[in-house]
């Protein structure tokens, strides 16, 4: 049971992080695809990265 209960935290834990690195890369995704600038593309990508890091 304690194993079990393990094993869903972990699951929880990794869902979280991917959800905090999908959700970025897919507003970065999104703006790319708006603004085909792409310096500026990569600047917000670098930030966002930064961000997260930072959190």
């Amino acid at each position: 049971m304690f194993v079990n209960w393990l094993l869903f935290a972990s699951y929880g834990q990794a869902l979280k992080v991917s959800i905090f690195i999908v959700v970025p890369v897919g507003i970065a995704g999104v703006k790319l695809v708006k603004n085909p600038v792409r310096g500026k593309a990569r600047a917000g990508i670098l930030g966002m990265l930064a961000r997260v890091q930072n959190h």
